[in-house]
C-alpha cells in the first residue's frame, strides 16, 4: 500500500519543520519527516520591461500582467514606490485605477503602468517598485523595473505626399505635412515658410483647423499639419518654389514645395441690353463694356463688326485694348450710320468679341430704324434725292 501525505505551509514564512507520521496496527511504526518551507516569488505580478530609457519630461505607460497561480483566491493591494517627484498610477484595461483587486485561482488581469518623469529629473538610473500585498491570504510580491533618465535631443523630420500643387490666381493651394520627432526627447517644434512672392499668404493648421505657428511632439511621436497658400488675384501662370522648415532647438529639417499657378481667362459682356433706335440717314454711338472675370491679365482684347445689313455702316472705337487685367473692365464704342433710304424696321449688327487667350464670343445689336414723321425728315430726303440727281447729270452730261 502506498500513502500520500500532503503539507500545506503559509505563504511568506520559510521553516524547517518535523512532520512524525505513526502507523498503528498490529505493531506501531513512526516516521520523522524533515520538511524545508522555502520562500520563492509567486509569480503574482509581471512584465516584460524590467528596463527603459527615458527622457526628462515624458510619460512612460508599461504593460504589466496581474495574474493568480495559487491554489486559493486572492485579495491583494497594490502599492508603487518612485523617487520624490515622479508620478505612477497602474490602471486596468478600463482605465481604472488599480489600489485593490481580487483574482480567483488561476485568473489574471491585463494592467498599465503610468510613469511620469519629472521635467528637472537627474540623469541616472531609478528603480520603480510595484507591491502587491496580499490581504487574504497575506503575501509580498514585489516586482522592480529601473528606468534610466539620460539627457536627450529630438530629432525632426518633415515629409509631404504632395510637394507640387496646382492652383488657380485668386484661390489657395493646399500641403499635407507629416512632421516627426525620431528622437528621445519632447519638443515644441516651430513652423516656418521662406520664398514666397511679395503678395502671397499662408496659413499652418493642425488636424482640427485651429491656426498654429508651434506645436508640441512627443518623443517617437508624429502630426499631420495642413499648409495653406493663398495666391494673390493678380499673379501670372507660372511656377513658385518655396520652402517650409521646422527647428526645436539644435535640430531642424526643411522641406522645399512647388506651387503652380494656372491661367483662369474669362471675358464677360457687362452690357446686357444690346438695342439701339435711329432715323434713315442719322449716326447713332452704342457703348459696350467687357470685364476680365478670369484670373489672369487678358492681351489684345477687341471688340470688332462682323457683318452689318445693306444700307449701314458700323464702327468700333478703339480698335482694341492691349491690356485687361483680372476684375476690371473696358468699354468700346460702336458707332452706326444708316442711309437715307434704309426702310424703317429691325436690324441686327453682328459684333464679336475676342483676346488672345480667350474664344470669340458673338453678339447682336439689334437697331430699330424709325419711320419719319416730320416735315424735315421729307426736306432732308428731297434734298437728297436732289443732290444725287445733280451727281448723276454731272457725271452724265458734266463735260460736253
Amino acid at each position: 500500500m502506498s500513502l500520500t501525505l500532503k503539507v500545506k505551509a503559509p505563504y511568506m514564512q520559510p521553516a524547517v519543520c518535523s512532520v512524525f507520521a505513526m502507523f498503528s496496527g498490529s505493531t506501531t511504526q513512526v516516521r520523522n519527516l524533515l520538511v524545508s518551507v522555502v520562500q520563492q516569488p509567486l509569480g503574482l505580478l509581471s512584465s516584460q520591461l524590467e528596463a527603459l530609457k527615458a527622457a526628462p519630461g515624458s510619460v512612460l505607460q508599461i504593460p504589466l500582467k496581474i495574474s493568480n497561480p495559487l491554489s486559493d483566491p486572492v485579495r491583494a493591494a497594490l502599492e508603487i514606490s518612485t523617487p520624490p517627484g515622479w508620478g505612477a498610477v497602474v490602471k486596468d484595461a478600463t482605465g481604472t485605477i488599480i489600489a485593490q483587486l481580487r483574482l480567483d485561482s488561476g485568473a489574471f488581469t491585463q494592467a498599465t503602468l503610468m510613469l511620469s518623469v519629472p521635467r528637472e529629473a537627474s540623469p541616472g538610473t531609478y528603480p520603480i517598485t510595484l507591491t502587491l500585498r496580499g490581504v487574504d491570504p497575506y503575501f509580498i510580491e514585489k516586482l522592480t523595473i529601473n528606468v534610466t533618465v539620460a539627457s536627450s535631443t529630438p530629432a525632426l523630420r518633415l515629409t509631404t505626399p504632395t510637394p507640387f500643387v496646382n492652383t488657380y490666381a485668386g484661390k489657395t493651394a493646399q500641403y499635407q505635412l507629416s512632421l516627426s520627432n525620431l528622437g528621445d526627447s519632447d519638443c515644441v517644434a516651430s513652423v516656418a515658410v521662406s520664398g514666397l512672392p511679395q503678395g502671397y499668404t499662408w496659413a499652418l493648421k493642425d488636424a482640427q483647423g485651429n491656426v498654429v505657428s508651434q506645436v508640441y511632439l512627443p518623443a517617437g511621436g508624429s502630426l499631420n499639419l495642413y499648409l495653406a497658400v493663398s495666391v494673390p488675384p493678380l499673379a501670372e501662370p507660372g511656377a513658385v518654389s518655396f520652402q517650409v522648415s521646422v527647428t526645436a532647438g539644435s535640430t531642424g529639417d526643411s522641406l522645399g514645395l512647388s506651387l503652380g499657378i494656372l491661367g483662369s481667362y474669362k471675358l464677360s459682356y457687362v452690357t446686357q441690353n444690346f438695342y439701339v433706335e435711329m432715323l434713315p440717314g442719322s449716326t447713332s454711338t452704342f457703348q459696350v463694356t467687357v470685364r476680365n472675370d478670369g484670373y489672369s491679365s487678358l492681351t489684345n482684347v477687341k471688340l470688332s463688326v462682323a457683318s452689318a445689313p445693306s444700307g449701314f455702316t458700323a464702327s468700333v472705337s478703339p480698335q482694341n485694348v492691349l491690356l485687361l487685367k483680372p476684375g476690371n473692365t473696358t468699354t468700346f464704342t460702336v458707332s452706326v450710320t444708316a442711309d437715307p433710304t434704309v426702310d424703317a424696321g429691325d436690324y441686327y449688327i453682328s459684333l464679336v468679341l475676342s483676346a488672345d487667350q480667350v474664344d470669340a464670343q458673338s453678339r447682336d445689336l439689334h437697331v430699330f430704324v424709325k419711320p419719319p414723321s416730320t416735315p424735315a425728315y421729307y426736306a432732308v430726303l428731297a434734298a437728297a434725292l436732289l443732290l444725287a440727281g445733280v451727281v448723276l447729270a454731272f457725271r452724265k452730261f458734266g463735260r460736253r
